[in-house]
């Protein structure tokens, strides 16, 4: 990257999560970068998380930079944020946008929006669906909309969605690989017997089936058999490129189904209900349950979720030095 000129501004993504993460990181930054002008700058880091680089999965020609050039960014006149911008975000030449959420400027999200997940002001519209405001929805799609998915990966989604009636079918998004160790137990809200219930509550219906664990795949082809259709059908590994992008391809075949049943949390349904222009009929499996538990309150119970904090931390650094 040449060096910029003076009065030019940035807006830099970043983003070292998990695809539907980045994907929101992405749209987010886009979006901001046309509004404000600023010349759009692009962090992808190939790591456990996600082992492959942006060119794997999109044409688009962005502008990308190295992590060295990213040190370098951060000591210059620069600001990170992760929520919402702030009113002094033009006086910096760098905007530095490093969050799975989607991203806005000042009030264009009102406080106290946000039920499913909010952040701090609760002024975020992630997980919110079909709440989110018409005009908000229309603006992050004509930038998501304008990304541009490797052609042999269209293809592959087209040809696979035609064999198998995908538009008939109704999706199952079950997360299960990294959520292993979290703080406020969302591997436990949609469980396995929760997905079983809803495929016998529609008993003549046909599922495609997305899921990065193995063993719920194995238990769903078993119990329902030719009902259950799944791509990939193997096991998923974040950190290899074949992954990630046979992932990508999920979440598009996803986002062609009737009706989408996804796991709580997971960014991954969110961005499968994006893809699909907003239209899908989506349901988050055992989300009464979690809207019907009593929040944390007592200093008591805050002490309880903080060591809880600490522990699960330890537990994934530990996965993923020695795991």
């Amino acid at each position: 990257m040449s060096k910029p000129e003076q009065k030019e501004k940035y807006i830099v993504c970043i983003n070292r999560a998990g695809l539907g993460n980045r994907i929101k990181g992405l749209i987010s930054a886009m979006r901001l970068s046309r509004i404000t002008g600023r010349k759009l700058l692009l962090y992808w880091e190939n790591n456990q998380y996600l082992g492959c680089n942006f060119k794997d999965l999109f044409e688009n020609d962005l502008a990308q930079i190295t992590k060295k050039q990213l040190k370098e960014i951060k000591k210059e006149n620069s600001k990170v944020y992760r929520d919402v911008l702030e009113d002094d975000y033009n006086s910096y030449k760098f905007i530095i946008i490093d969050t799975w959420k989607f991203q806005f400027l000042p009030k264009e999200i009102p406080e106290g929006f946000s039920e499913i997940y909010p952040s701090e002001k609760a002024n975020n519209i992630d997980f919110e669906f079909n709440r989110i405001p018409p005009e908000i929805r229309e603006k992050l799609l004509d930038e998501l909309e304008s990304l541009r998915p490797r052609k042999e990966i269209v293809e592959f989604v087209d040809n696979f969605s035609k064999e198998n009636k995908i538009s008939e079918c109704v999706g199952l998004q079950i997360r299960r690989g990294d959520t292993r160790f979290t703080v406020d137990g969302r591997e436990k809200i949609s469980s396995d017997d929760k997905f079983i219930k809803v495929i016998n509550s529609l008993p003549n219906e046909r599922f495609y089936l997305s899921t990065d664990g193995y063993n719920t795949l194995l238990l769903l082809k078993g119990m329902f058999g030719d009902r259950i259709i799944a791509y990939p059908e193997k096991e998923i590994k974040r950190s290899e490129k074949e992954s990630v992008i046979n992932g990508f391809k999920a979440i598009l075949i996803l986002a062609r189904t009737k009706h989408l049943y996804g796991s709580y949390l997971s960014t991954f349904a969110e961005m499968a209900w994006w893809f699909g222009g907003c239209n899908n009929k989506i349901d988050i499996v055992g989300i009464e349950d979690v809207k019907n538990e009593p929040k944390p309150i007592t200093f008591f119970q805050k002490v309880i979720w903080k060591m809880k904090f600490y522990k699960v931390n330890f537990l994934r650094w530990l996965f993923r030095s020695y795991g």
